[in-house]
């Protein structure tokens, strides 16, 4: 790559991936993780934090985050997050490692000026090839052929319905943060254990089909 190093966001909710995937770059010298968000709430509070010594040269984002277990809101990920990160600094780049791999949604990041694309499970030098060429000003989306064209839209609904959504998930995050915590109580049994933790399964597929059922934003495929 080059003498000088890069230094890198590193945006995953896994905290298992975020430490393989931080030792694996500690073999290249010109690579450094330099913080580390498992929300896009907190990745833009690191980057903030970092802005006065522009000591972030890249983003490595994983696509499909998963909320955190909190009501205060609906959490910022998936493409609104590309678009805040693009928005509020234009010259961040930003390599997608992610199991997302639906075209269209790849398509929509890369017209909000995504740098460029790997797939989860990728080699490592993989991975560092991609640095490389985002680094340097080129893109990577090699692993990607035939992208439909396709624009992002985040605003393309009325207002009310905007309310009535957030309204329905703000209930989603608040059943799960109460299942959480039953699975935190170190005296719960086993059989309780079951329980919780299936009424969990529950609600994250039931979160997950509302949100295909009644999206955010949409994806106009040209």
């Amino acid at each position: 790559m080059s003498d000088r190093i890069t230094h890198i966001l590193l945006i995953d909710d896994d905290p298992v991936f975020r430490l393989g995937i931080r030792t694996a770059l500690q073999a290249f010298d010109d690579l450094l993780v330099v913080a580390e968000a498992d929300t896009g709430t907190e990745a833009l509070s690191r980057l903030a934090a970092l802005e006065a010594t522009n000591s972030v040269d890249l983003a490595i984002l994983e696509l499909a985050l998963d909320p955190p277990n909190s009501t205060e809101g609906i959490a910022l990920s998936g493409l609104p997050l590309c678009q805040g990160l693009k928005q509020e600094y234009p010259n961040l780049p930003i390599l997608l490692l992610t199991r997302e791999s639906q075209p269209t949604v790849l398509a929509a990041a890369q017209a909000l000026g995504v740098n460029g694309y790997c797939p989860k499970g990728v080699a490592i030098s993989t991975i560092v090839e991609a640095i490389g060429q985002i680094i340097e000003g080129q893109s990577y989306w090699q692993t990607l052929s035939n992208l439909p064209t396709v624009s992002y839209q985040a605003t393309g609904f009325a207002p009310w319905y905007q309310q009535w959504r957030n309204s329905g998930f703000k209930q989603f995050e608040a059943a799960l943060a109460q299942v959480n915590s039953q699975l935190q109580n170190p005296r719960l049994s086993n059989w309780d254990w079951l329980f919780w933790t299936g009424r969990r399964r529950e609600l994250l597929v039931a979160r997950w089909l509302a949100d295909q059922l009644l999206p955010a934003s949409i994806i106009l495929v040209e």
